[in-house]
């Protein structure tokens, strides 16, 4: 996860990657020192994937969380806090903001002394998320004013869903939940021919028929995200919604592709001392 939001997922960053252009932009990443050993991994992982390698500004973590709670109050959470939470719930949606808040500026003190005389030379944050983090950091932007920082700017990221769907969640406790890089070749195929929630309809002539959803089923999805011939992609899509491809064949392109990136990836990490 930590890897997929750290560089751009437009078509013109692909194809520059495809050419491994040095003019490919790089993720600028604001986060505390805990964050170290996983964006140091991302680090030595993104040349794989013919990406630049994210830069990190560590923050100094817990002055700032100190900071960032103390012009803060329940009345900021308004828009992500509901009726039905208990106190100690509204507190933790509060320490999670200020957490987002603490981490959105530099903490250098460079940065200190022009956000004390308001410096309009002050660096501004970009973040990539997903958009369920968009209210926490729509409150970010509001409280930053009032400790003298700019407000940062957002990059809303799409993931993948779990194999269940969307209305489902992958947890590293499911093994089920999603397929692992670590995953052999048999595991991601009954992964996905099992448990991948497809958007066919119950028969195949009803599926001939009236075609499958392209929006929800899981298969597709990956392959939207994976598969890198974009007019195979289009076809696939036709394909499906027409009703001309079944779901089982639609699963076996996507485990075919699937299987290929993992496999590259198991080779490539074998060689690693």
């Amino acid at each position: 996860a930590n890897l997929s939001t750290s560089h751009s997922q437009s078509k013109k960053n692909k194809k520059a990657a495809a050419k491994k252009a040095p003019s490919m932009p790089h993720c600028l990443i604001p986060c505390a020192i805990d964050q170290d050993p996983y964006f140091r991994m991302t680090r030595d992982v993104a040349p794989r994937l013919s990406q630049p390698k994210p830069s990190l500004i560590f923050s100094g973590f817990f002055p700032a969380l100190q900071g960032a709670q103390s012009k803060m109050s329940a009345s900021d959470a308004n828009s992500t806090v509901f009726l039905t939470d208990t106190p100690k719930e509204i507190a933790t949606k509060i320490n999670k903001y200020a957490a987002n808040l603490s981490t959105s500026h530099s903490q250098s003190k460079k940065n200190k002394k022009a956000a004390a005389k308001k410096a309009p030379s002050m660096p501004h944050c970009l973040i990539p998320c997903a958009i369920d983090q968009d209210p926490y950091f729509r409150m970010t932007r509001d409280v930053a004013p009032r400790l003298s920082q700019p407000k940062p700017s957002l990059i809303f990221s799409g993931f993948f869903p779990a194999l269940q769907g969307a209305q489902s969640k992958m947890s590293a406790s499911d093994a089920n939940s999603t397929v692992f890089l670590t995953d052999t070749p048999k595991e991601i195929a009954t992964k996905i021919n099992k448990y991948a929630f497809s958007g066919g309809a119950d028969t195949v002539e009803e599926h001939r028929q009236n075609g499958g959803n392209c929006q929800v089923d899981v298969s597709f999805q990956y392959l939207k995200w994976l598969l890198d011939d974009d007019e195979e992609l289009s076809a696939i899509e036709q394909q499906y919604s027409s009703g001309e491809m079944l779901t089982g064949h639609l699963k076996q392109r996507a485990i075919k592709v699937i299987t290929d990136i993992v496999g590259d990836h198991q080779k490539r990490l074998a060689t690693l001392t």
